[in-house]
């Protein structure tokens, strides 16, 4: 009996070590098939096309997974015709696979040793109105008190370069009404505030950047008499409604027609009226202010309509912040909705988990585009917790129409140590450094004179890859330790674009992005991480590693590695131990430029100093791109004195008279692309 029961032991053995080796061949043929990195993805046995496009089929079935964000986001504002692509052609193509090749399929979904998958919907559109990414401007660079102090051309085009390099869609800007109109109906647009508002506006034009006007933000003392509404005390009259609200709606229509037809800037298409007007701070009225304000709207809209504009504009209401905006959208959205065309609110204060919790609260608004216009990155807990990359993803995956993070900042007021624009005082409040595109931040210390903010890296890495016009795909995280968040763009011409944010972890961790069917792409990953930027905000001390980004050159993170992606695309290369933001895009790698001479300065922002008279070689260079492409240099500023020339290849030299403290702004483009450049500051000995 003995015997019998060894020779049963044995022959289960024998079939127990048949299974493992059999499982264990399996196993690699699933790994060659779906890693992206470094092999090329199988697509044999799937027949799909490729074609992502959402052809209204797929109904949302309410099964939504764990995106990371701790909350329920089963109102992901879907307007029903979402419905299943799956046509009966890729339907009969899973038919005629093998029985094995779905066996496969089933256990490539867990991939062994992946414990963070990002699910792509590709026929589930969340957002197909998304407006886009961007920032606040308070257009006061070129006022007299800012001119008067030293903010020129050179600066301008520094300004304007670092805006088109980061990429924002949209921006929402300050416009008070004494700017042109200081007497009731006379109207002048020929004033130093005008001219700055303009060539703000210009500089956005040709970045590809939409502007909303939140006009009569404040009342200058010059409209107080006559705009203001009588009875509100001395301070209120600074921060009043309009009181004429006919003549509101006329000033309006003749704003915008200056704007866009006389100047042409047809990048101005949305307007709004005062700020927080739910608050004690801003945009005082008398009696019930949520019924001032629905009178604004619906007299503002009538007067385009009127003026047969009414097309070319988009009306937001309420740019009111958290608190009691909830009761403000539900009165507008019975009393006017219909002159409303995008709902406008505020927030801050909000961890990015929080956050999604407040979206729940107000996604029954969204019969029209919900848009954050104002928002405050911040230092909570961690980058994790509080940054742009955590508002763009949690808020685009609940359907908003886009995001302006406070501020841009345009106040410019040069400080005592006269180290150049990028050290620059905000007299109006008390002292902070406001750099204009830097991003100020209500929660850190003071961006550093020569280096670029934390913020503005964080944004740029989102709004640079998430264009206007796109749509946002419905994404979902499944992970162990909430340290992941992600969304998806899939822009007109078919690319796509994955950002996941990931939290700083000891341990090492793999990510799989699962687009459920063959997509047959190249994905390009741009990985930014925090150690890249000084957490003290102080002086570096000594060179600084071009690979870290932080110099006045402003790089955003260049491509680093490339996937052939199918259905999956594996990265086993996550950072560990600091905070990241990982782009995966199909869209093509775009040439950054740099100079030599900002990759060796930590402060200030202006390195080059040339004597009158004297010559020196600026050394423009190819960061990311092809080494061989031709530079072209030129002077930015030309219409100012004293400039000096630049030859093609470079060689500046300085003019005989040239002032000293003058700041000359040097182009470099590239020859077949001369809208893609840089700019470097060049001070007179």
């Amino acid at each position: 009996m003995n015997k019998y029961v060894k020779l049963a032991a044995l022959l289960l053995t024998l079939l127990m070590i048949c299974s493992m080796f059999s499982g264990c061949f399996k196993k690699v043929t699933i790994i060659e098939e779906v890693v992206g990195g470094d092999t090329t993805s199988d697509t044999t046995s799937d027949t799909d096309d490729g074609d992502d496009t959402d052809d209204g089929d797929d109904t949302d079935d309410g099964d939504d997974t764990d995106n990371g964000d701790d909350t329920d986001d089963g109102d992901d504002t879907d307007d029903g015709d979402d419905t299943d692509t799956s046509s009966k052609d890729e339907t009969s193509s899973d038919d005629t696979s093998s029985k094995e090749e779905e066996e496969e399929e089933d256990v490539v979904v867990g991939y062994e040793g992946s414990d963070r998958t990002v699910v792509v919907d590709l026929n589930k559109v969340v957002n197909k109105k998304f407006l886009g990414v961007g920032g606040n401007i308070v257009p006061f660079g070129y006022m007299p008190s800012n001119t008067a102090e030293g903010y020129n051309e050179a600066y301008y085009a520094l300004d304007a370069q670092r805006l088109k390099t980061i990429g924002v869609d949209i921006v929402r800007f300050w416009m008070q009404v004494d700017w042109f109109e200081k007497e009731k109906g006379v109207y002048d647009f020929n004033t130093p505030e005008m001219f700055s508002c303009e060539k703000y506006i210009e500089a956005l034009q040709k970045a590809g950047c939409d502007v909303q006007i939140t006009f009569s933000w404040k009342v200058g003392d010059a409209a107080i008499p006559w705009y203001s509404i009588p009875g509100l005390d001395e301070t209120d009259q600074y921060i009043s409604a309009p009181h004429d609200l006919e003549h509101f709606g006329e000033e309006c229509v003749v704003l915008y027609k200056y704007l866009r037809e006389t100047k042409g800037f047809t990048n101005v298409k949305h307007l709004t009226f005062g700020n927080e007007p739910n608050g004690s701070w801003d945009w005082e009225t008398l009696g019930y202010q949520p019924a001032y304000y629905a009178s604004v709207v619906e007299t503002v809209d009538k007067a385009f309509k009127k003026a047969g504009m009414r097309d070319d504009i988009k009306i937001w209401a309420a740019e009111a912040s958290s608190g009691s905006f909830p009761t403000w959208l539900s009165y507008l959205g019975k009393e006017c909705a219909d002159c409303i065309d995008v709902w406008s609110i505020h927030q801050s204060g909000h961890t990015n988990d929080t956050l999604a919790q407040w979206i729940d609260q107000i996604n029954g608004y969204a019969e029209r585009p919900l848009f954050i216009s104002e928002y405050q990155e911040g230092h909570i807990a961690d980058y994790y917790e509080g940054a742009n990359a955590g508002h763009v993803i949690v808020g685009s995956q609940k359907g908003f129409a886009g995001f302006t993070t406070w501020d841009f900042w345009g106040v410019k007021h040069m400080s005592t140590t006269d180290t150049g624009a990028w050290e620059m005082e905000d007299k109006l409040t008390d002292g902070d450094k406001r750099p204009m595109f830097v991003f100020h931040n209500h929660f850190t210390e003071r961006v550093v004179p020569g280096t670029l903010s934390f913020h503005y890296y964080t944004l740029g890495t989102c709004a640079k890859w998430m264009e206007q016009d796109n749509e946002v795909l419905k994404t979902t995280v499944t992970l162990s330790n909430n340290d992941m968040r992600a969304t998806t763009i899939k822009n007109p011409d078919g690319t796509l674009t994955v950002i996941v944010e990931v939290k700083a972890s000891d341990k090492a961790r793999e990510l799989t992005i699962d687009f459920g069917k063959n997509v047959g792409k190249t994905f390009t990953r741009h990985v930014f991480l925090e150690k890249n930027y000084p957490e003290t905000y102080e002086y570096m001390v000594g060179p600084i590693d071009v690979e870290s980004m932080n110099t006045p050159n402003g790089f955003l993170p260049k491509g680093d590695k490339t996937f052939e992606v199918g259905k999956k695309l594996v990265d086993k290369d996550i950072p560990k131990n600091d905070y990241a933001i990982i782009v995966y895009t199909t869209v093509p790698t775009e040439t950054q430029i740099g100079f030599r001479e900002y990759d060796d300065v930590h402060a200030p922002s202006v390195p080059v100093t040339v004597a009158a008279g004297a010559s020196y070689q600026v050394k423009g260079y190819i960061y990311e791109g092809k080494p061989s492409d031709e530079l072209v240099y030129s002077i930015a500023n030309p219409g100012e004195a004293k400039q000096g020339t630049i030859s093609t290849s470079g060689l500046y030299t300085a003019d005989a008279n040239a002032t000293a403290g003058d700041v000359i702004a040097v182009r470099v483009a590239l020859k077949n692309d001369p809208n893609n450049y840089k700019i470097l500051l060049i001070k007179m000995a």
